[in-house]
């Protein structure tokens, strides 16, 4: 293993140590390598279909050795499913499926899946890390309200440079309630510039959700 991944799993270890929850997106095939050693950490893994399968996974998480984990698979259009894998149920847990949310302007796709790893990981500290099916199907929800609305932004961060947190909720509700959004009328707060630093940015997450 190569110093860089140990001292992410460190990391991850000593942040787990400390009750923090850890989210694992793989992004390439190559990432498989570290996967024996990725799984006993983790509590939750998202990765998208047209990537990986469910099975070439299914070695790694069948052998996980803590008690619990939530496997999320993106299917782009289609939406995505979420199941919870534990202890004896390991090797037949079922699917949920959560049905794609229509976005109301597509602009730009790009950065659609890390809204949505933003918004699940948001819902999930805003209920206090609970993980019950309840729990994590509503935060899988709010990450799909989320990628939807930013595909109305141009770029991956477009979303986050063009509004404060007022105007975001206000269009994630809108989302919620199936009604037609237009985004031009939106008091947008435009930024010529990304912010300059995380204390810029922070505002922007910091107050939860509440649909």
């Amino acid at each position: 293993m190569d110093r860089l991944s140990e001292d992410i799993l460190s990391l991850a270890e000593s942040a787990r140590s400390r009750g923090a929850l850890v989210f694992y997106e793989p992004s390439a095939k190559s990432d498989m390598r570290h996967w024996q050693d990725a799984f006993e950490l983790v509590d939750i893994v998202k990765y998208s279909a047209d990537r990986f399968n469910a099975e070439e996974l299914a070695p790694f998480v069948t052998r996980k050795a803590r008690r619990e984990l939530w496997e999320v698979q993106t299917l782009a259009a289609r939406g995505l499913k979420y199941r919870r894998r534990t202890g004896r149920a390991m090797d037949n847990a079922r699917w949920t499926k959560s049905a794609a949310i229509a976005a109301t302007r597509i602009v730009d796709t790009c950065g659609a899946g890390d809204w949505c790893s933003a918004g699940l990981l948001h819902g999930l500290a805003a209920a206090g890390q609970k993980r019950d099916p309840a729990s994590f199907g509503r935060a899988v929800r709010l990450g799909q309200l989320l990628a939807a609305w930013a595909c109305a932004f141009v770029g991956a961060r477009g979303a986050m440079y063009c509004n404060d947190p007022r105007t975001t909720w206000t269009a994630i509700k809108s989302l919620v309630e199936s009604r037609e959004l237009d985004l031009s009328k939106l008091p947008i707060t435009a930024q010529s510039t990304p912010p300059r630093t995380l204390g810029e940015m922070s505002s922007c997450v910091a107050t939860p959700c509440e649909l």
